[in-house]
C-alpha cells in the first residue's frame, strides 16, 4: 500500500512539474502577429507586403453606387497594388458590403500592378487577364473586412519596329487581407 501511495505522490509531482513547464507567451506572439497581419501576396513567387495601405468605400448619390478602393504600396520595393469593386447601392447610409466571390471582369471588377520607372512614374505591367476578389467578412460597424486575392497580367514586349518579341507574365497569387481597414466615404 505503501508503495502504491508513494506512487501515486510521485506521478501528481510529476504531472505537477509538467503543467508548470509551460512555455513562456512566444505563443501568444505568433498568434497576435497572424491575427493582425492585414495585407500580402506573392508577386511572382515572392512574398510582398505593403509598406502602406489605403481602402476606401464610397457612396456615390449620383450614380447610386458603392465603390471599395485598395490601395497597397510597397515603398521599398517601389511598387503598388489597386483593386476595386463597383456595386449598386440603394442610399448613402448603407456602409455595407455583400461577403461574396467578385470575378475581375475589367469595369465593375479591377486590379493593376504597378512598378515605379525611372521617370518616377508608376506604370503597369501589362494588361489585367484574370483574378478574383473574395470578401469573406465585411465588418461595418468596425470598418474592417478579411479576404483573399489573385490576378494575372501579360504584357507584350515590342522590337523597335513593333514586333512582338515576347510575351511578360505576372501572377499576384495568395493574396489576402485580414481585419483590413477602411474608411466609408459619402460624395
Amino acid at each position: 500500500m505503501k508503495q502504491q501511495l508513494l506512487l501515486f505522490t510521485l506521478i501528481s509531482l510529476l504531472a505537477l512539474q509538467v503543467q508548470s513547464c509551460k512555455k513562456s507567451g512566444s505563443d501568444d506572439t505568433t498568434t497576435t502577429a497572424a491575427t493582425t497581419l492585414f495585407f500580402q501576396d506573392y508577386v511572382n513567387g515572392t512574398l510582398w507586403t505593403p509598406t502602406t495601405n489605403n481602402t476606401v468605400l464610397t457612396y456615390n448619390a449620383t450614380a447610386k453606387t458603392k465603390t471599395l478602393i485598395c490601395t497597397a504600396t510597397n515603398i521599398s520595393n517601389y511598387d503598388k497594388l489597386v483593386f476595386s469593386i463597383v456595386i449598386a447601392a440603394a442610399n448613402a447610409a448603407d456602409n455595407t458590403f455583400t461577403p461574396q466571390t467578385y470575378a475581375v471582369d475589367g469595369s465593375a471588377v479591377t486590379a493593376m500592378y504597378y512598378v515605379l520607372n525611372a521617370n518616377n512614374i508608376y506604370t503597369a505591367v501589362g494588361k489585367l487577364t484574370g483574378g478574383s476578389i473574395v470578401i469573406s467578412t465585411f465588418d461595418s460597424t468596425a470598418n474592417t473586412m478579411t479576404g483573399t486575392f489573385n490576378f494575372s497580367f501579360i504584357k507584350n514586349n515590342y522590337d523597335t519596329y513593333g514586333n512582338v518579341m515576347s510575351i511578360t507574365s505576372n501572377g499576384i497569387t495568395a493574396g489576402q487581407f485580414n481585419n483590413l481597414p477602411f474608411t466609408f466615404v459619402k460624395q
